[in-house]
C-alpha cells in the first residue's frame, strides 16, 4: 500500500519535527544507560572488561560467578 506523498517544501519541516521527538528519547536511553544500567551491572559482576555497552539489565536467576570480557 502506497504512502501519502509528501511535498518538498514539507520535507525539511517534517524532517524537524521527527528530530525533534526523537532526540530527547534518545538522550534518556543515554543517561538510563550511563547511570542506572551499567553500574548495576558492573556491581552485580565479579570482574568486567574494559569495554562494557550494556543497554538493558539482564534477567540473571540463582547464584554463580559472573565474569563478563576480560580484565
Amino acid at each position: 500500500m502506497p504512502g501519502l506523498p509528501v511535498p518538498a517544501p514539507l520535507r525539511p519541516l517534517i524532517r524537524c519535527g521527527y528530530r525533534a521527538g526523537v532526540s530527547p528519547w534518545k538522550r534518556w536511553l543515554y543517561l538510563r544507560k550511563l547511570l542506572w544500567v551499567e553500574p548495576v551491572l558492573r556491581s552485580i559482576c565479579e570482574r568486567v572488561g574494559s569495554g562494557l555497552r550494556a543497554e538493558q539489565l539482564p534477567y540473571i536467576r540463582g547464584h554463580g560467578r559472573l565474569v563478563l570480557g576480560t580484565a
